[in-house]
């Protein structure tokens, strides 16, 4: 599992189904750069990492870090994700239809998209096998998260976007359970304290004698 992100509940549902499904083993193959700028640092996100692991069973879960440069640069960078899981041992790779998304200005969703099919077409060549899967939400009235394709109709389902999930943690605001670990949770607050609890820096700047002190 190729990832640029900390691992909430969502990722861990998504991987549990998929090593299920193919009846796998799961290598959580972390890229050591962060991805954009603003992204969660490198220490902060191997620290979740650490604190998801114990979610998986310790038998068949494995966290090895991946000596890459994420360029977000689409359907091709994920061919490459799936040619580097593949010379890192892995025999199936779960790619979501937004893996290496290059989202941005001037990006349309039909390419942003792209990856999934991408990859699936020359899978054969690269030598590993896909395993595809829908978005999913977390379904209160089910108290599970489901696929897209498996929601029955009518249940609300609950999602908490990136900026959101940084907003409250920027003003000190409950998470729900449903989204991510406890630990995780920890982790990341210690990473982005809310302003109240932060320090301040002061640059006096100016020639000698004047007036700086």
């Amino acid at each position: 599992f190729h990832t640029c992100a900390p691992i909430h509940r969502q990722q861990h549902e998504l991987l549990s189904r998929a090593a299920r499904q193919v009846g796998a083993n799961v290598l959580i193959h972390p890229a050591e750069s962060e991805p954009s700028p603003g992204a969660v640092d490198r220490f902060t996100r191997m620290r979740c990492y650490t604190a998801a692991l114990p979610q998986f069973p310790a038998a068949t879960t494995q966290l090895a870090l991946l000596p890459l440069h994420s360029r977000l640069a689409g359907a091709r960078e994920a061919a490459w994700h799936a040619l580097n899981g593949r010379n890192f041992g892995g025999s199936h790779m779960r790619i979501g239809p937004g893996q290496a998304d290059p989202s941005g200005p001037g990006i349309s969703r039909d390419e942003s998209q792209a990856a999934l099919a991408y990859v699936c077409r020359h899978a054969e060549e690269l030598g590993i096998t896909v395993v595809a899967g829908s978005a999913m939400g977390y379904v209160e009235a089910r108290a599970q998260y489901l696929p897209a394709d498996e929601t029955p109709d009518g249940l609300p389902v609950q999602r908490l976007s990136h900026d959101e999930f940084r907003r409250r943690l920027s003003q000190d605001l409950p998470i729900p359970d449903w989204f991510t670990f406890p630990p995780v949770e920890q982790v990341l607050r210690q990473a982005f304290p809310p302003r109240h609890q932060q320090g301040l820096t002061v640059f006096f700047t100016g020639l000698s004698g004047s007036g700086k002190s």
